[in-house]
């Protein structure tokens, strides 16, 4: 045995350091520590380098990188405490994560007086999921694959979802119009309100889905057509299959019915003697040994759903610590990356870096898991697909907003009415595209097209 396997035999001998290296090894996998353990170390790095040695180049390197693993830590601590929470919308809490990292982004940046950052970053991130994540999804799983299959999914859910970022990119018009009418206006009460009405139409129609969800709903006939077909070619498999075993057990049962009833008539006489003596002895003592296996069996029991519920609420306290050291360092490296960029000439090209770099930066790790559940569940990676965009206009938007009245910054984000045009198209384009129910690399190429298209117009906008 090698000495690293002898040394773990003997720490794994202690009952109180296994249990506790299972309860963290339920908590998050190898690679979630592996990234925990980096984010941390890179943010000594950061600190360390910024009192001996100041380059905005590589605090903006460092500072990207650390930021996208502290957003990954972030998915990671949410998705785990949905897991051990009772909350039914499990689309919201897939994106929770991520859109978290935004809001802290947002409100970094207004406190930096960097408002048309923290709007064009809002934009951008809302753009990148309705059109990156499907695109992305669609074309690596056909590759992996192998065919041009398109993906079928549930278009009443994934319209509803549209019709809802078509309700609050309305709101994001009339929040822009007001601010290109009134650019030097400061008023904090209208802003709150407006942001307000944001936030209550986002609670509202994400009730309303949930609730909606509940009812039977006409499906398309698309969707009704394919499951039609699935159900069909499932039915006859399994009449087949279900035949053949019957046949089979018909025949083994009459065999054994000739053969039992035989040996029954013999020993049925002397079973009835035999009962007639010991029956109340046999009562007797079945009544108290399944009772005694009654009493051992809820005891059982007990001791496991308190084991079990206390094991839940130690992983919950541990996933809520790990989130809030996640959330203050990411606050701590965010402010460096702000300072950092504003010295380089990316910040000269404000649009570009506000819809591409940040939204990318931030965005990769809730990305990579809605990606991961088309292969699992196409309806529900849909939905977390665009309620992601819903979440950053109905959410992040508004709590970033109110948050920053509370630190004393200005609470008014522009919003580029250029942007905020092609986001409303974007979503008419994703609409159109999930009309019938299904999702197709050409569809897919569509929407790399139309990515590739904005990131040039905003490389070369002049602010």
């Amino acid at each position: 045995m090698s000495p690293i396997k002898d040394i773990e035999a003997q720490l794994f001998k202690n009952n109180h350091f296994n249990k506790t290296f299972s309860l963290f090894k339920r908590i998050g996998n190898g690679k979630f520590w592996l990234g925990f353990l980096l984010e941390v170390i890179l943010a000594i790095v950061i600190l360390v380098i910024n009192i001996y040695w100041e380059n905005e180049w590589f605090d903006l390197v460092i500072s990207s990188l650390n930021l996208l693993l502290f957003a990954y830590i972030m998915n990671k601590c949410v998705e785990g405490m949905a897991e051990r929470s009772s909350n039914f919308l499990t689309g919201l809490i897939n994106n929770m994560g991520g859109n978290i990292a935004e809001l802290f982004t947002v409100i970094i940046f207004m406190k930096s007086n960097q408002a048309l950052l923290a709007g064009f970053t809002i934009i951008g991130s809302a753009i990148s999921t309705v059109l990156i994540v499907p695109a992305l999804a669609v074309t690596i799983s056909i590759y992996r694959n192998g065919s041009l299959r398109p993906f079928k999914f549930n278009a009443i859910d994934a319209q509803n979802m549209l019709i809802n970022l078509y309700v609050l990119s309305f709101v994001l018009i009339l929040l822009t119009t007001f601010k290109y009418v009134n650019p030097n206006s400061d008023d904090r009460v209208l802003t709150i309100i407006l942001v307000s009405l944001t936030l209550v139409s986002y609670l509202f129609f994400m009730l309303t889905d949930f609730f909606y969800k509940k009812k039977p709903r006409v499906e398309n006939e698309f969707y009704i057509r394919i499951k039609e077909e699935n159900n069909t070619e499932n039915n006859e498999e399994n009449n087949i299959e279900n035949n053949i075993e019957n046949n089979n057990e018909n025949e083994n049962n009459e065999e054994n019915n000739t053969e039992n009833n035989t040996e029954n008539i013999k020993i049925k006489d002397d079973f009835k003697d035999l009962l007639k003596r010991s029956k109340f002895i046999i009562t007797d003592e079945i009544k108290e040994i399944s009772q005694d296996e009654n009493d051992t069996n809820e005891k059982h029991l007990e001791n496991d759903d308190k084991i079990e519920k206390k094991s839940s609420s130690i992983e919950l306290i541990i996933l809520i610590i790990l989130f809030a050291i996640t959330c203050a360092g990411f606050y701590f490296v965010g402010e460096i990356f702000s300072e950092s960029l504003q010295k380089t000439p990316l910040y000269e090209r404000l649009a570009f870096v506000g819809i591409f770099f940040t939204p990318a930066m931030l965005d990769v790790p809730e990305h990579l898991n809605t990606i991961s559940l088309f292969k699992k569940n196409t309806d529900l990676a849909m939905i977390t697909s665009f309620g992601s965009s819903c979440q950053i206009i109905g959410f992040v938007y508004p709590i970033g907003t109110l948050i920053s009245v509370g630190l004393g910054a200005n609470p008014n984000i522009p919003f580029p009415p250029d942007f905020v045009g092609i986001y409303f198209l974007v979503i008419i384009l994703a609409y159109n595209i999930i009309n019938d129910g299904k999702f197709t690399l050409h569809e897919g190429l569509s929407l790399f097209a139309t990515t590739a298209m904005v990131g040039v117009y905003s490389f070369f906008r002049v602010i």
